[in-house]
């Protein structure tokens, strides 16, 4: 599933953990994608490393 404009402000949200933790959800929003439009590829590779850094906030 690809939603937007979910930002990264909204991290501690209702949802946000089933989002965040849903490998198969990727957030299309300019905050993950380095504020630009991006193809699909790079898209599942900007959420791994959103994923990624959330982690290590853990």
């Amino acid at each position: 599933m690809i939603f937007g404009h979910v930002h990264n402000s909204k991290l501690d949200e209702d949802g946000w953990e089933h989002i965040r933790t849903h490998e198969r959800m990727l957030n299309e929003g300019v905050d993950t994608n380095g504020f630009y439009p991006v193809a699909f590829e790079e898209m599942v590779r900007n959420n791994e490393a959103f994923r990624l850094s959330e982690k290590e906030r853990e």
